[in-house]
């Protein structure tokens, strides 16, 4: 019983994110030129992170 419940409320949690981000994107209030619902900035945030990482990792590997 308690496993139906976590998965319904899994489910009821992803569906009320989803319709937010598709009800901020027509809105205007986020930034999504390439229709994927994931916002611009975000995306440019992870970008952002990813070449920090392969700089790290690129230090450390000279490093040894």
């Amino acid at each position: 019983m308690n496993f139906i419940l976590i998965v319904l409320a899994a489910i009821i949690v992803g569906g009320a994110l989803i319709a937010l981000s598709i009800w901020l994107n027509k809105k205007g209030i986020t930034k999504d030129d390439n229709d994927n619902y994931i916002p611009d900035v975000l995306e440019d945030k992870v970008k952002n992170v990813k070449t920090k990482v392969k700089q790290v990792k690129n230090i450390v590997k000279s490093k040894k």
